[in-house]
């Protein structure tokens, strides 16, 4: 085996192995239909499953993230005349 086909068949491996099931059939899934990004490393996954139907959702929280300071909104300056 080459290194090339080592390589592509370790990382398929690990693309299946990140699949999420359907708790309902069990069908893989390759990605949620939307995410939604909460704020402090906080992501929600909503999945669909073409297979049956069942509608659900995931949470996540991304190690060693802080929420970036809010930036204070632009306030419009009157032209100088």
């Amino acid at each position: 085996m080459t290194a090339l086909a080592a390589t592509t068949t370790s990382a398929l491996e690990t693309s299946l192995a990140d699949l999420s099931p359907c708790p309902s059939c069990g069908e893989l899934l390759v990605g949620p239909k939307t995410s939604t990004y909460l704020g402090l490393g906080r992501i929600e996954h909503f999945w669909h499953c073409d297979g049956c139907g069942t509608r659900f959702q995931t949470s996540a929280r991304l190690a060693g993230m802080v929420e970036a300071p809010a930036i204070a909104p632009r306030v419009p300056v009157a032209a100088s005349r």
